[in-house]
């Protein structure tokens, strides 16, 4: 298992014959960007034989070490359709058999994240085992959670991992510490808005159906703290026009990683800050995202469900049921213009063909 990754780097990508080096370079570059669009779908780099050139032996290392992530992965969870199940006996089974230390060392070495796209596949695959182990089995989070320094790196895979042994663990949760909370707050301003960072904190304030006081104070501070490079919203005229137009996107409505994904999530996380009546937090979205450009954005004829959604949620738990009373809520007619658009919603499914 472990002469895979000793093996390729016996041989730089120009070494291998084939003409000029920069060409053969290029030649890898595009193999390894083909690699990482379809990681999600079929393709493999490591069935495909993607990256630096190394021996037939590694080549079958690579596919043996593939082949026993995944079959540990499946033998954590059962599927069916879109529901993930965790099997609790087989779990327990890999944590006495000690299956996620030999993954953690397996998640320490080191390689060339930019060209050696079999070691991104295979690292992909053993985070989704991690995850896979943690999946509703308290014991395991806590296992996982004591070795959680591994996965505070910018990586979006240790971003999902992290989540992962969080989720659902009040406990875990309470004891999340204010390092971490900044950490990733932090990977979103330096290494850029992305939605991965963003769904632990959202882990971390709300777990099983409880409000974290604690975390949610602490994720609104930090998230203010840091300002404008987190905090993206569309209040300008310029940025309203921009929103509409990344709505009426199909990339953008599909692609996870795109601005409007990246917002969408932003204002989930803050309904979560303010859920369970917070008094601190209201007052800090209060002046994020006024009620006009709440109504602005849900009444407009191409705000997408997914907006729509996530911020009438974001109105319910930081203006409607509060804390502190808002007067403007039943003095405006803010509240009557949005029914009548909810009208107007349920109108459309009442009358469409397609199931309801």
């Amino acid at each position: 298992g472990e002469d895979a990754p000793k093996k390729k780097k016996k041989k730089s990508a120009n070494e291998d014959g084939g003409g000029d080096g920069k060409e053969t370079s290029e030649k890898s570059e595009k193999k390894t960007k083909k690699y990482h669009m379809n990681s999600a779908g079929a393709e493999s780099a490591i069935d495909l034989d993607l990256g630096p050139p190394i021996s037939s032996d590694s080549t079958v290392n690579y596919k043996t070490i593939k082949g026993i992530l995944q079959r540990l992965t499946k033998l954590c969870i059962q599927e069916a359709g879109d529901l993930r199940k965790a099997r609790k006996h087989e779990q327990r089974l890999l944590r006495n058999m000690n299956a996620h230390c030999v993954i953690l060392e397996l998640l320490s070495i080191t390689y060339d994240k930019d060209q050696d796209s079999r070691m991104n596949e295979l690292m992909k695959l053993a985070h989704e085992f991690l995850q896979a182990f943690c999946l509703n089995n308290q014991p395991n989070q806590c296992l996982l959670e004591d070795k959680q320094e591994l996965f505070l790196t910018p990586g979006l895979l240790e971003a999902e991992t992290m989540k992962a042994i969080f989720q659902d663990n009040v406990a875990l949760c309470n004891e999340v510490s204010d390092r971490v909370i900044q950490h990733f707050v932090h990977n979103i301003e330096t290494h850029g808005r992305h939605v991965q960072y963003l769904k632990f904190l959202q882990t971390v304030v709300k777990a099983e159906g409880e409000y974290i006081r604690r975390c949610q104070d602490l994720v609104m501070s930090e998230l203010v703290n840091v300002g404008e490079d987190v905090l993206v919203f569309y209040n300008e005229a310029s940025g309203f026009e921009h929103l509409i137009e990344l709505m009426q996107s199909e990339h953008h409505r599909v692609n996870e990683q795109s601005p409007l994904n990246y917002h969408i999530n932003l204002v989930q996380l803050l309904a979560l800050c303010t859920e369970g009546k917070n008094v601190y937090t209201e007052i800090k979205c209060h002046s994020l995202l006024p009620l006009d450009d709440i109504v602005k954005v849900v009444t407009h004829p191409d705000c997408i469900p997914e907006v729509k959604t996530a911020y009438i949620n974001f109105l319910n738990h930081c203006y409607v049921d509060t804390e502190v009373e808002m007067k403007e809520i039943y003095t405006s007619r803010h509240m009557w213009t949005l029914f009548e658009n909810f009208l107007v919603d349920i109108a459309l499914v009442c009358n469409a063909t397609h199931d309801r």
